[in-house]
């Protein structure tokens, strides 16, 4: 459950300029998830500043700490993309943050050993579904692939072992 949470600085908000403080509430984990700024496309919380978009999480950084050094990233410890917890941030390179990802088992593109199954994040079939439908006879993928919503290339793929190959 969440209690709530403090307040941090100013952001700059639309055309106007006028000022909206960072808010967030602190859940289980210690998290500060931030509730004042909208999500970038990659789960961030981002405000603009001098008409220039910024992660929220690397300004508080940045205020807690000193500059990010170039080339810098800010890593979170805990995992959690819009947790603003300056205990919770730390510095990396970008390796050092790929390697922590993998090393958490976090790695889910395409490519790599990443999350099998239905622990990967596009997952659409659970591991059940997978098994049911090695066991079809006398069906062709496409039916199948209509019965489970998705493409006749993914069940052809499940019934020749060449996806889902750890059931």
């Amino acid at each position: 459950m969440f209690q709530k949470g403090n307040r941090l600085g100013e952001c700059n908000k639309g055309k106007k300029h006028s000022k909206k403080e960072i808010a967030w509430e602190v859940n289980e984990n210690g998290c500060h998830i931030c509730t004042s700024h909208a999500l970038n496309t990659y789960g961030y919380p981002q405000c603009k500043i001098n008409y220039k978009m910024k992660l929220i999480h690397r300004l508080v950084y940045e205020q807690k700490y000193g500059p990010i050094p170039k080339g810098m990233s800010v890593c979170h410890k805990c995992d959690t993309r819009n947790c603003i917890n300056p205990e919770h941030l730390f510095l990396g390179t970008n390796q050092d943050n790929v390697d922590d990802m993998v090393g958490k088992g976090r790695q889910s593109h395409q490519g790599s050993p990443g999350l099998p199954g239905e622990k990967h994040p596009q997952a659409k079939l659970t591991e059940k579904q997978v098994i049911e439908i090695r066991k079809y006879e006398g069906m062709t993928d496409k039916q199948i692939a209509n019965i489970y919503g998705v493409s006749v290339t993914n069940i052809n793929n499940i019934r020749r072992y060449k996806k889902w190959k750890h059931i």
